[in-house]
């Protein structure tokens, strides 16, 4: 049994949103899930392999396996991505940072995924980008920037 399908997407950005589906493994075994995702990693093109190594890499940091989840983000090269994807790895770059407590290095490489997700737009990917900045800023004890940047959130 698949724990999530992929579907045939317009565009790169549409084919973002099967971490939301791969996120929500209520009462299912989330490894056998990340183990089919890996597996679809043999089979795809570079800029999707990127992606999916960005979801692995988050459904890894949601497991609290950080070590698990730099190794798939370090398998990325940024250069010739799409500016989708490239704003998700940075993206998932910069949370991995907020939860390994390096907040300098999260504030530097969500900013530069916020830059990205306003030229592409990805709404999404801008919000989820400031809130990485802002929880950063709170781990820098910067209260007030930290404030403003969970507002734009």
């Amino acid at each position: 049994m698949r724990y999530f399908d992929l579907q045939p997407a317009d565009n790169l950005s549409a084919m973002g949103r099967i971490t939301q589906d791969i996120g929500d493994v209520s009462g299912r075994d989330p490894l056998a899930a990340l183990k089919e995702l890996e597996d679809l990693l043999s089979i795809s093109l570079p800029p999707l392999d990127a992606l999916r190594r960005c979801q692995i890499a988050e459904q890894w940091e949601v497991l609290g396996n950080y070590s698990a989840a730099e190794q798939r983000l370090a398998e990325i090269e940024l250069d010739g991505l799409p500016d989708d994807i490239k704003a998700q790895a940075l993206l998932r770059r910069a949370s991995l940072c907020r939860w390994t407590n390096d907040a300098p290095q999260a504030i530097h490489l969500a900013k530069q995924a916020l830059e990205l997700a306003r030229q592409v737009p990805d709404d999404e990917c801008a919000g989820e980008a400031a809130a990485v900045i802002g929880y950063a800023y709170w781990l820098l004890d910067e209260y007030e920037m930290a404030y403003d940047a969970l507002r734009q959130a």
